[in-house]
Formats: C-alpha cells, sequence, structure tokens
C-alpha cells in the first residue's frame, strides 16, 4: 500500500522554529546537526530552561518509537527514538509513529536510497537546503498489506542494525584502551615510574623489559632520546594527479587522500592510480 505520510502516521509535525536561550540547568535541544548516522549525539546539544522545554513539547514532544528527519543544512538524515526520549527538538521533522513496529518500518523505508532520493530532490534553499514540513507530510509511504511481512523485514533490518552498533561500541572502547596505553606509557611514562618504585610489573614480560628503570634530569625514561620526525621517515609530498588525464588511472596501486581518512570513512574512493618511473 501507499500512503502519504500525513494518514501513515499519527501525525507529521516539526519543532521549534524559536531559538530558546541556553540554561544551565534543564533539558537537552537537539537540532539538524545533532542527528549524524542515524544516531541522535546528545554529547553537543545544550541545555534549555525546564519552561521552554515544557512550552515546545506541547505541540513537538517526542516519544519512544517516534522518527524524526533533518529538516535544514544536511537534509533527510532519520533517526528512530528507540529509548525513551528526555529532549526537546528544532527545525527537526517528527513523524510520530502508531507503535514501535510502524516506527521501524518508517525509519529503515526513509534510509532507503529511493526515499532519500525523493526527498533531496523536494528541497528547497539556494545558501541552506531545506525540505518544508509540508513535503515531509506529503512523502509517499509504502509498506507491505500483510503485518506479518512487515514484522519479518523490520526483524532482520534491526538485527544488522544492532550487530552494527554493536561493532561500533566495541570499537570506541578499543580505541578507548589504545588511548589509555599511549598515554601511560609515553606520556606520563607508567612502567618506568612503576619499576624505579619498585612496583610489580604489569605488563608482559618482554614489553616490561623495554622500559628502563630510571629517569633521566629531563624527566622521561632513561635512554630515550628526542628526535625529529623526519629522521624516522621520509616524507613524500604532492598533489593529486588530475582526475581528467586518463592514463594516471586505473590501474592496480590504491590512492588516497585527506579526505579519505577519519572522520570521513564515508567519502572514501576507490580509486587506483598507475605508476610511473
Amino acid at each position: 500500500m501507499e500512503l502519504a505520510a500525513q494518514d501513515y502516521c499519527a501525525s507529521v509535525r516539526d519543532g521549534t522554529h524559536d531559538s530558546p536561550k541556553q540554561s544551565n540547568t534543564g533539558k537537552k535541544l537537539i537540532t539538524s546537526r545533532h542527528i549524524i548516522g542515524g544516531r541522535i549525539d546528545l554529547e553537543n546539544a545544550y541545555l534549555i530552561s525546564d519552561s521552554d522545554f515544557a512550552e515546545i513539547n506541547r505541540r513537538s514532544k517526542v516519544d519512544q518509537w517516534d522518527v524524526l528527519i533533518t529538516m535544514i543544512g544536511t537534509v533527510g538524515e532519520p533517526c528512530l527514538v528507540s529509548e525513551v526520549p528526555d529532549f526537546a527538538i528544532k527545525n527537526i521533522g517528527l513523524f510520530k509513529s502508531r507503535s514501535k513496529l510502524h516506527g521501524q518500518w518508517l525509519y529503515y523505508y526513509l534510509k532507503s536510497p529511493a526515499t532519500q532520493a525523493l526527498i533531496r530532490a523536494k528541497t528547497s534553499g539556494t545558501t541552506q537546503a531545506y525540505v518544508p514540513l509540508g513535503t515531509l507530510r506529503l512523502l509517499p509511504i509504502m509498506a507491505p498489506e500483510s503485518e506479518a511481512e512487515t514484522e519479518a523485514i523490520a526483524s532482520c533490518l534491526s538485527a544488522l542494525d544492532d550487530k552494527i552498533e554493536l561493532n561500533r561500541r566495541m570499537n570506541e572502547t578499543l580505541e578507548a584502551m589504545a588511548r589509555a596505553l599511549f598515554k601511560d606509557w609515553f606520556v606520563d611514562f607508567g612502567p618506568t615510574r612503576a619499576k624505579r618504585e619498585r612496583r610489580e610489573p604489569y605488563l608482559a614480560s618482554e614489553l616490561w623489559a623495554l622500559f628502563p628503570d630510571r629517569m633521566d634530569e629531563k624527566g622521561k625514561p632513561e635512554g630515550w632520546q628526542d628526535v625529529p620526525f623526519s629522521d624516522l621517515l621520509s616524507i613524500i609530498g604532492g598533489g593529486t594527479p588530475k582526475t581528467s588525464v586518463d592514463m594516471y588511472w586505473g590501474d592496480s596501486i590504491p590512492w588516497f587522500s585527506v579526505v579519505d581518512t577519519p572522520p570521513n570513512r564515508k567519502r572514501v574512493r576507490h580509486r587506483y592510480r598507475k605508476e610511473y618511473h
């Protein structure tokens, strides 16, 4: 079946267009820039007063299993509110869901390439892209007639998302461990200090043996030296080969530049250039 979003959902609204003052206490206010990759970044959202929060929620209260969508700037980024929310929204589209399953299907439908292309085609604005609320209300939503079929599809996609989220959290944990390890070894010089204080080893024996047991007059492990980075490797600079010259491209050597590195992972270009001597 195909229905306009305003008929498929309980309602389609948007957040406040006002700019509530920042407060030292209260509730978080999120905008389009706080929805990234289907997730809400509350860490960088500022607080507004309880009275402003209540005023916004009189019209635009977000509930669990509702679907949010960015309306200004990066247009069309959807987000499923899978936990009980405690924030207000500004310039964000709000699809009020009828149930958990309803919200899940709507979220995955809005993420689909075809729907994303449709939303981009309906954006307005020259200096900053935006999608009007009226456009969101009339957005065509397709869904199976059978609830069982809807549930089967949503369950499969949800399981994949859960796995992706688990991997993301594991990566965050590993990155935090790596940062802590680096700080202990090369900033705080923890192993050397522990040896000097005759504490028990807390690293594998082969690693423990790499650290001296004394500090020099500069406060670093004895025998360690400060050397220029350029003494340790060869730095090769240069520009990007012209993409308009076919002879530079199409062979077996991987090529990447700064824009291909984190946090720009989405922009990785799988390009191959030819080697010339």
